[in-house]
């Protein structure tokens, strides 16, 4: 049975006491072998309504990608916060994983990854508690996500591209 696109945003957004701009959805197909998760949205992204489309897009698309064999068209991209904080703020962990808990159970159902590259000590944080990026940058490793993630594969903890 195939499943339908991901809800987004979802209903518990509209609530969030951050929220300032619209939302970024993720992008790329779905399901998808391969999951990348930033931080949150900046200005760009806010401006676009697309994941990593600035400098850290470009970085990701002309660096990150094409040195692990991948393009991407072929990958689904997105940020454990789905909208940006006042002033374009970085997020703490503890505001991704408030964020998260909205939006990244039901996006990881429907993409369906097998591998889930997080970009950064915030998403690496909110989602893998713990890792520790800057022991294991670069290193896949198996895991399982409890409820309500309820997911198991390769984790690959990176840097951010900014």
């Amino acid at each position: 049975m195939a499943l339908s696109p991901s809800p987004f945003p979802s209903p518990s957004c509209s609530s969030c006491p951050h929220r300032s701009h619209r939302p970024v959805p993720f992008d790329g197909p779905q399901p998808s072998r391969i999951l990348f998760l930033g931080e949150g949205p900046a200005f760009n992204e806010i401006r676009y309504g697309r994941p990593f489309a600035g400098k850290s897009g470009r970085e990701l698309d002309g660096q990150y990608l094409p040195l692990a064999g991948l393009c991407r068209t072929f990958v689904r991209v997105g940020n454990v916060m789905s909208c940006a904080l006042p002033g374009f703020a970085n997020p703490t962990i503890e505001e991704a994983c408030r964020c998260a808990l909205s939006t990244l159970p039901h996006e990881i159902l429907y993409t369906s990854p097998e591998i889930i590259v997080t970009l950064g000590a915030v998403a690496c944080g909110a989602l893998f508690p713990d890792c520790d990026l800057s022991m294991e940058h670069g290193l896949p490793r198996y895991v399982t996500l409890p409820p309500p993630y309820s997911w198991s594969g390769i984790h690959v903890p990176c840097y951010h591209p900014a």
